[in-house]
């Protein structure tokens, strides 16, 4: 499953964009509006009536993908100016938060066919796929995001774009291609942490024992890099930035049986998205594989309240149900 990505933008220049009172401005402030009410029904487990919203918000203007993917800013101009604002909103983010997989696909199945070009709608569309266990549509899907993208390169090509090639064939069971696009992304763009983070992570997926000391260099690379392009920025957003990176790496050390080393790096990620399930579920192994079975469910069913559809999750936790909690330490009694 590919890691997040993260845009930053200036809130003053987002600012300043809703400010006016062109048409376009109006409209968007009215999709920002059916959006609003579609999160507020999504987060109280609403979906018919989430989906009522959402279908409010595309009617209004069908061609934005803003609405789909990228996100409108949900603020006041004051708000944008002075950080009080949510990120962006889009119909990608709206049901991703909520855990609703099967909508998510739904909705990015439409952006796909709308804007075939868009690397986050075919990625929210196969990560969502791949929670469901839809095995074969994932394969399907991931093929037709590698043509696509495959379209675009005479025309544009850049270390994150040639990182969604070498993912998307990976997800369509092209080791070959997909190794290909990423050591060219990392060897073309060799300052770009994405393709050193992804093949690292493919390679500890995989549980690929060939590569996975390979696979410990570039996560400490991506990490590296991660670092740098985002110095000067506060410990929040630094936080959250290396999560993908130090989730990348506590993986690795979990294929090689280094469990120390990889609960401290997932639970600092944990700590940076402490609302992503795949590290969730990824603290919950750790913690299995380190015989604290308690723990493990606790963060496996973490991961499936997150993604209530996430299979590889609670297959595991079902082989749990029946631990009891940890005994009463003594010592905390003592007065």
């Amino acid at each position: 499953m590919n890691t997040k990505r993260f845009t930053f933008v200036s809130a003053v220049l987002a600012a300043l964009a809703l400010t006016g009172c062109s048409p376009d401005v109006q409209t968007n402030a009215n999709i920002n509006a059916n959006l609003r009410e579609a999160r507020r029904q999504a987060r109280i487990g609403k979906t018919d009536e989430a989906r009522v919203w959402v279908d409010r918000a595309i009617k209004l203007d069908p061609t934005n993908r803003k609405t789909y993917i990228d996100g409108l800013q949900d603020q006041s101009p004051m708000g944008q100016v002075f950080g009080t604002a949510e990120p962006p909103l889009s119909i990608l983010g709206i049901f991703d938060e909520t855990g609703d997989d099967a909508t998510l696909v739904a909705y990015m199945r439409d952006a796909t066919n709308k804007f075939p070009d868009s690397i986050p709608a075919w990625t929210g569309l196969i990560q969502a796929e791949d929670r469901l266990g839809q095995t074969a549509q994932k394969v399907q899907d991931a093929k037709k995001m590698a043509a696509e993208i495959e379209k675009t390169l005479p025309k544009k090509i850049d270390g994150t774009i040639l990182t969604a090639l070498g993912q998307a064939y990976y997800d369509a069971g092209d080791e070959v291609n997909g190794e290909k696009n990423m050591r060219r992304a990392i060897a073309t763009y060799p300052t770009n942490p994405e393709p050193q983070n992804a093949l690292a992570y493919h390679y500890a997926v995989t549980n690929n024992k060939a590569h996975l000391s390979e696979a410990l260099g570039l996560a400490n690379q991506a990490i590296k890099l991660t670092k740098t392009q985002a110095e000067g920025v506060d410990q929040v957003i630094m936080d959250k930035v290396l999560a993908a990176p130090l989730d990348t790496l506590g993986w690795v050390q979990y294929r090689q049986g280094d469990y120390k080393n990889a609960l401290a790096n997932l639970m600092d990620a944990a700590a940076g998205m402490p609302d992503e399930s795949e590290i969730r579920f990824h603290l919950g192994m750790v913690y299995l594989a380190m015989g604290d079975k308690f723990a493990a469910r606790t963060e496996l069913r973490h991961a499936i309240l997150l993604h209530p559809d996430y299979v590889e999750a609670e297959e595991q936790a079902n082989l749990l149900q029946n631990v009891p909690p940890p005994p009463p330490n003594p010592a905390d009694s003592e007065e």
